[in-house]
């Protein structure tokens, strides 16, 4: 199994989610820099130039949110080596774990997606710094809705830790690295929960 990407971007949640699973895999670190996203080879897995990227002999996969969902249900219940919660298909667990995954992709990180964006990520022609502001109080709404959902629970799902977490606290994490504070106990607890387990540590070996 391949793994293309970079530590310091969405492939990091992949490369959390192998490091829960105890699941070997081949990683192959490209570099944005040198154009290596841009080269011929890569293009063919991925068109749009984008990490990450995962090879499974002929199943070519690139969403993150897709690899760890996919990982969860190949390993999690065979491999017995980990503890990560992955709820069955067609189950009511799955369909709240569906949703805070797409919870965490369509409105947890698109608030701080829309600051990269106009901080660094865009042609500075294209940057608007004035839109700064409303993506960070957009944030502090979904964080209020992220602390509805962890109520008295240790976890998303309650107290079994699963790859919807991994999701929500890559984005957690995003923020604390660019000096966003959540001004909350609740998330601030659950960060510091996050922040303590060997698959993070692990993970950030990587960047």
């Amino acid at each position: 199994m391949k793994l293309y990407g970079f530590g310091n971007s969405r492939s990091f949640r992949v490369i959390w989610m192998f490091q829960e699973l105890n699941v070997q895999f081949e990683y192959h670190k490209l570099n944005p820099n040198k154009g290596q996203l841009e080269e011929e080879f890569f293009l063919k897995l991925n068109p749009s130039g984008k990490v990450p990227v995962l090879v499974d002999q002929e199943l070519i996969l690139t969403e993150s949110a897709a690899i760890i969902t996919y990982l969860g249900d190949k390993y999690v219940n065979h491999s017995g080596k980990s503890d990560i919660y992955i709820p069955e298909c067609g189950t009511l667990a799955r369909a709240n774990y569906n949703q805070w995954c797409f919870f965490a992709l369509c409105e947890f990180e698109q608030p701080l997606w829309t600051m990269a964006k106009h901080q660094f990520s865009l042609p500075q022609k294209y940057q608007v710094p004035e839109i700064l502001r409303t993506a960070l109080y957009e944030f502090r709404m979904v964080l209020n809705i992220l602390e509805q959902g962890l109520s008295n629970n240790n976890w998303i799902l309650g107290q079994s830790f699963s790859a919807a977490d991994i999701l929500l606290a890559h984005s957690l994490h995003w923020a604390h690295e660019n000096n966003i504070k959540f001004k909350n106990k609740c998330i601030d607890d659950y960060y510091a929960r996050i922040i303590e387990r060997e698959g993070f540590k692990k993970a950030l070996k990587y960047l």
